[in-house]
């Protein structure tokens, strides 16, 4: 072989090696995009007003609280009403809103700090719809990850990034008054 053949063979190895490089890159890059997109871009909870307060902190330290199930419901002049003297009674309810054929599981309850949270009862990526307060943290019956009450800033467990997702809730008398639209539209964030 004379010296052009070596440089051309030469020339020739390298190009398909950086061919190789390239390609391994674009891979590494796509699949750390695709791994952000799964776990680490989770979405936020969407519900915003979650301010009335029962007026007392509640100590749930050492207390198991299962869900009190009540009667489903219906929207009533576009708003569905959850009894408020339920929701400080017992903790934690749980309801469905019935729209047609859909229904939507639903809960609320009081947190330590005496705030009503409101949210759709829903472990997204396993499908619970049952929770039990456990301490100071919401634990879904089916899978058992756990949210701060407070919060719903995941603790432990698979489905950490999709606690209950909130939903918006006014207060008139002693009624909590979501707004049905809200519900009929609600689709999984996953």
């Amino acid at each position: 072989m004379d010296n052009r053949q070596e440089k051309r063979q030469q020339f020739q190895s390298e190009k398909s090696s950086g061919k190789w490089y390239a390609s391994a890159i674009a891979v590494t890059v796509a699949a750390a995009i695709a791994a952000y997109a799964f776990w680490g871009a989770a979405p936020e909870n969407t519900g915003g007003s979650q301010t009335y307060n029962v007026g007392a902190k509640v100590n749930y330290a050492g207390k198991i609280v299962s869900m009190a199930y009540l009667p489903a419901v219906t929207s009533q002049n576009g708003k569905v009403e959850l009894p408020l003297a339920e929701i400080k009674e017992k903790g934690l309810i749980r309801t469905e809103f019935k729209d047609g054929k859909q229904r939507l599981p639903l809960m609320a309850y009081v947190a330590p700090s005496g705030r009503v949270v409101s949210a759709v009862s829903v472990c997204e990526p396993c499908n619970g719809t049952s929770f039990t307060i456990k301490n100071n943290q919401v634990a879904c019956d089916t899978c058992d990850t756990r949210w701060d009450l407070e919060t719903l800033k995941g603790l432990a467990g698979g489905c950490q990034s999709y606690p209950p997702d909130l939903l918006n809730y006014e207060v008139s008398g002693d009624k909590l008054l979501l707004n049905a639209q809200d519900l009929s539209n609600w689709k999984p964030r996953i």
